[in-house]
């Protein structure tokens, strides 16, 4: 194997009980902001930005307030990064917030170690994030893990009013990928407060895959459902032909197929790399990989999950010397 397997405890896990008693107080209008993958572990954090053009917002127990001081309730769900069937564990908590904020957060604590995991010299003035004491590194005491994160506020009036951005950062060997969050606008009364399958990647997709001695190649799965506080939807991904059958797997590079699925089942939030959705026999027919059809489902539903594709290397790509690192991400839209 090529220089890639450097990396590749770091970068894999990158791109691989609640412990809070407070009570999960929610309003059915609330604005919500969907981060669908973090992680945290010793060489990898998560960087969120987190915009709000709010003046309805929490207070520290959950009820709403106008102006200020006012509170964002963030709900991290998150377990063994290493884990597709294992069930997440969820952190719910509420931190402040002011209108039009922007908050920059290390989810992993590595950086803003001295400011509560804030990033960028904010001044803590309108919104006094500072005054409570209370950390928004949210995964630093929970490393190693992988999750995603809700954030939302009392907004139930108008265009999306909390949204964001999230980079997973790679810090050891300076590689990063990110994506913009999913944002909702505010449920009816009665309503499911977090539908998020409308974020589901379209299923089936067509997927390139690399040359699997060459590159890395790994899906980012969180399935998604009506109501993500629940945090524990299932959705299974896997490698078949354009009618969601499975009479092959993979068109190679001269455009012949070949047939040997493997699904893959993913509870809450996973990582599956992209030679475990094949045989071995296959492998052996695909070493320069090609092209397929990924699904994502769980029965009943289709398109149940979001998925972003991965990609990485180290020294080589198309059998050419490179220098540092090659590293891609692609999230698979609805």
């Amino acid at each position: 194997m090529f220089a890639k397997k450097q990396l590749s405890s770091a970068i894999a896990i990158a791109l691989g009980a609640s412990v809070a008693s407070m009570a999960s107080i929610q309003t059915a209008s609330a604005d919500s902001v969907f981060f669908p993958h973090v992680v945290v572990s010793p060489t990898v954090t998560t960087i969120v930005s987190v915009i709000n053009t709010s003046d309805v917002n929490y207070n520290q127990f959950g009820g709403v307030v106008t102006g200020t001081p006012a509170s964002l309730h963030y709900r991290l769900f998150y377990k063994n990064p290493s884990s597709l069937a294992g069930a997440c564990d969820e952190v719910n908590v509420y931190r402040s917030t002011s209108v039009n904020d922007i908050q920059t957060i290390d989810l992993g604590g590595v950086f803003g170690g001295d400011t509560l995991g804030v990033l960028f010299n904010d001044p803590s003035f309108y919104n006094n994030w500072m005054a409570p004491n209370q950390s928004f590194a949210l995964g630093e005491n929970r490393s190693p893990m992988r999750g995603y994160l809700l954030v939302d506020n009392a907004n139930s009036v108008g265009a999306a009013s909390v949204t964001g951005e999230a980079f997973v950062f790679e810090f050891a060997n300076g590689a990063a990928w990110g994506y913009e969050a999913y944002s909702q606008t505010g449920e009816s009364v009665g309503a499911p407060e977090f539908d998020y399958l409308y974020s589901a990647s379209r299923s089936p997709a067509q997927v390139a895959i690399m040359p699997f001695d060459q590159l890395a190649t790994a899906f980012m799965v969180t399935p998604v459902g009506p109501d993500m506080t629940l945090g524990n939807y299932f959705a299974t991904v896997q490698l078949g032909d354009s009618f969601g059958g499975t009479s092959y797997v993979l068109f190679d590079r001269d455009e012949s197929i070949v047939s040997g699925t493997v699904p893959r089942t993913v509870t809450c939030v996973g990582r599956v790399d992209a030679d475990t959705l094949l045989t071995d026999g296959a492998l052996e027919e695909v070493p320069d990989g090609g092209w397929g059809y990924l699904r994502n489902y769980r029965p009943g539903t289709e398109p149940a999950a979001v998925v972003i594709k991965l990609e990485y290397g180290v020294d080589v790509f198309d059998d050419d010397p490179m220098i540092g690192v090659f590293n891609n991400a692609i999230m698979i839209r609805p």
